[in-house]
């Protein structure tokens, strides 16, 4: 246990890391586009990991262009839908909000996996579902009955379920066409490729540059932060962790992340209703029951897109 600490330590700043990045991505999209802020964001990542990858002599060419199709799916799916849901979604819905929806995904990429790839749903995989479904039902509702039965939900968090559920669709297409891949090559070719897509709709819609240009300091701090800390090291520390610790142990850390970003509201003043908390309860507990049904068996370095929701934030 002793020898694994600064691992699970490494784990409890990647999963702060992730949790308040919807707390700074409020900040950031309430100054500037999502579009130009997702395309900088990235921007920054791409460079990053691509000089992480340079440096380390393993930046492959040959694999990119064996699985472009694939990368392509994944960098517009989980880069662009992902984050562009996450940023236009916190518009009008919480941190919080946002965070707990976001950790619903390893549930609806179990659901996603039944359906393309026929893995069988077992009683532990089916009681997690439901009680994930339930716990957003309670934060999205506010445990007003009344807002369920009219339809009046805020339209971020249906704009952030989108996102959720992009995201699980990812990981789906990554489990699929690139199951032998390295993680770091898929991320960092996903989200270059995604990096692309995201400046080629900012050309089209806005002016990046001219956004990016009247956006005042602490935007691009916030940005800076979100590529470095929750893009790059968050990514470098989970991949780490899970080839130490394997899939399962580091996939648990994952419900962490709802928990930072409500501290870190707290800690700005906004405090939850009871409904959320007991939706908080419900998500987690869900995400756990279903990590207890029949898992295949993967080598550690596979889970990329797989065992992160990451991008979380």
């Amino acid at each position: 246990m002793r020898s694994h600490l600064p691992t699970y330590a490494a784990l409890v700043v990647t999963t702060f890391f992730w949790g308040s990045a919807f707390n700074v991505g409020a900040h950031v999209i309430a100054r500037m586009s999502p579009i130009s802020a997702g395309a900088e964001r990235f921007a920054i990542a791409s460079i990053v990991l691509l000089g992480v990858l340079a440096a380390g002599r393993n930046l492959d060419l040959r694999l990119l262009r064996a699985h472009l199709p694939a990368l392509s799916a994944i960098g517009v799916l989980g880069i662009v839908g992902f984050n562009l849901a996450m940023f236009f979604g916190l518009r009008s819905t919480t941190p919080f909000n946002a965070a707990l929806i976001m950790a619903t995904t390893p549930l609806w990429t179990m659901l996603l996996s039944g359906l393309v790839e026929g893995e069988r749903i077992d009683r532990w995989r089916g009681a997690g579902l439901a009680s994930g479904l339930a716990g957003v039902v309670l934060v999205i509702s506010g445990g007003d009955p009344e807002r369920l039965a009219h339809l009046r939900l805020a339209p971020g968090d249906a704009i952030v379920c989108a996102g959720a559920l992009s995201w699980a669709l990812a990981t789906v297409i990554s489990r699929r066409f690139l199951p032998d891949v390295d993680a770091r090559q898929t991320t960092t070719w996903s989200i270059v490729l995604g990096t692309i897509v995201m400046l080629l709709i900012g050309a089209w819609r806005e002016h990046p540059l001219q956004a990016a240009a009247q956006a005042p300091a602490s935007v691009h701090w916030g940005l800076l932060y979100l590529a470095i800390c929750s893009s790059v090291l968050g990514y470098l520390f989970w991949f780490d962790a899970t080839r130490r610790l394997g899939p399962a142990r580091t996939a648990a850390f994952f419900n962490l992340v709802p928990v930072f970003t409500l501290l870190v509201s707290l800690a700005g003043g906004r405090v939850p209703q009871p409904a959320q908390l007991l939706g908080v309860v419900a998500v987690i507990g869900g995400v756990v029951l279903a990590s207890r049904g029949r898992r295949a068996v993967v080598p550690a370095d596979r889970h990329v897109v797989k065992s992160t929701c990451a991008e979380s934030g």
